[in-house]
Parts: C-alpha cells; structure tokens; sequence
C-alpha cells in the first residue's frame, strides 16, 4: 500500500506545520534513510518536499555534504513511485534585476545570486524531469509558527534589533497557512507546472520596523527580494492578493510566533 501524503523537513518550519495540518508520513533528517528505503518499495501519493539543509561551512570540503542534503536527496524522492510531487522551491532562482520575474521565464544557472537559489534550481530541473505530475513552488519569504529567526522576527521579537540588512532592503513575505491553502487547492485540481508564492508587493525592512514600532540597528547587506508575478498563483487562491505588510499584520494579529 502506498503512502498517502509524505511530507518532508517535517520537524521545523513550514515542513513542521504542513505536517501538523495534512498528516501522512513526516520524514526528518534522523528517520530519512529509513523512510526512503521504505517508499521505494510502497511509493507514495503525494510527496511535499521542503527539507533543505542550510548549512555549509563555505569551504570546498563541506560541500558534498550541502549537495547531497538538498540535491541529491531532491533525486532520491523523485525516484520514490508517487502520483503527484509538489517541490517547495524559492524567489531566490530569479535573478537580481529590476524585471517582473514571472513562472515562464527561462532561468540559467549563471544567472543566480548564490549557492541557496542554485541548490534550489537544480532540485527543480530534477523534479521536473523525474515527475511528470509536478508542482514547483517558488515561495518568498515564510511566516509561521515554525518561522526561524530573520530579520522579521527579529523586528518583531526583540527589544532591540540587531540586524544585517539595510532599511532600504526589500522584503516579500506570505503566510504558511496560504501556502497550506494553495497546496490543498493544487491537490483537489491536480494542478501542474510552476507557480510564485508571493505577496502582490514588497515590503522595505524601516517599513516592517516601523509597523512594529522598533528602532533597530541596521546593517551594510541590501537585499532586494525582486519584482514577482504572482497572478499564475492568484488564479488558484485568493490568498497571494494581500501585500506583504498584510500579511506582517496577520501574522501579527494571530500571534503566531512560537
């Protein structure tokens, strides 16, 4: 019999809540090996990957193990048998320009700011070519529960902030609980291809401090989150109309922070 719903990186972050919330199997990094060896044999109906090892010791000998947490492990499941396999990717693949980045836009690799977003367009190739009923999320910012500590929970956590970002940098968040309402959607429709998870606009860090009534102190890194078309997204749920200050204020109001 195959497993329903596996839904993996389920011990932190939007993994953790999307497990709460759909079920299924939840496969962490200390029960990986086991779980993969055992959908390889059952398979799956629907696998959500949003595991994604962060970590790398920025040195030459670190790096295989960044790439076979993120990359290789994204080969793995989808060789898993499955109906459906939804990748929950990021904005950062697109390039850093002043151009509306939309779900049709050819992407080269040489074209991406880090390693983070090449680790990312690399496991959607791989998705994309091992799954012919796939979903690729391309999600901005996450705010959650489960959220770690960036630069908005910082500004809505602390006393006194201390951040890396400057307060003209760009920011573009959506709430967990959208993100959760669009993949029950794309499940019910069987949606296909790509799709931007994104606010209907930016939000500047001295903005998002502002809201929360703080004086931080800022830093020298200005990061622009970019210009994002989400209307592919919107077609599907409604919940990508909001600004990012939106959702900062639901989030906000419905405490979420844990």
């Amino acid at each position: 019999m195959p497993e329903g719903i596996v839904i993996t990186g389920a011990k932190s972050g939007l993994g953790r809540f999307l497990y709460e919330n759909l079920g299924g199997l939840g496969v962490t990094r200390s029960t990986v090996d086991a779980d993969l060896a055992k959908l390889e044999l059952a398979g799956a109906d629907v696998i959500i990957h949003c595991a994604f090892n962060r970590l790398w010791g920025g040195d030459a000998l670190s790096m295989y193990g960044y790439v076979k947490d993120n990359v290789l492990l994204s080969s793995a499941l989808a060789g898993v048998p499955h109906e459906k396999f939804i990748y929950l990717s990021s904005i950062e693949v697109y390039p850093k320009n002043n151009a509306l980045h939309s779900e049709a836009e050819s992407l080269g690799m040489g074209a991406v700011n880090g390693l983070y977003g090449a680790a990312k367009l690399m496991s959607e190739a791989i998705v994309a070519q091992a799954s012919p009923n796939h979903v690729i999320l391309r999600a901005a910012g996450l705010l959650g529960g489960y959220s770690r500590r960036n630069t908005v929970m910082k500004l809505m956590t602390d006393h006194e902030p201390e951040l890396t970002l400057t307060p003209d940098s760009s920011i573009n968040c959506v709430l967990y609980e959208d993100v959760l309402s669009f993949i029950k959607e794309a499940i019910k429709r069987d949606e296909k291809g790509i799709f931007n998870l994104a606010s209907s606009a930016n939000a500047t860090v001295e903005e998002i401090a502002a809201f929360f009534g703080k004086r931080p102190r800022y830093g020298s890194w200005r990061y622009d989150a970019g210009m994002i078309d989400n209307l592919k997204a919107r077609a599907i749920t409604g919940g990508f109309q909001d600004t990012s200050m939106d959702a900062l204020s639901r989030f906000a109001s419905e405490g979420a922070v844990r």
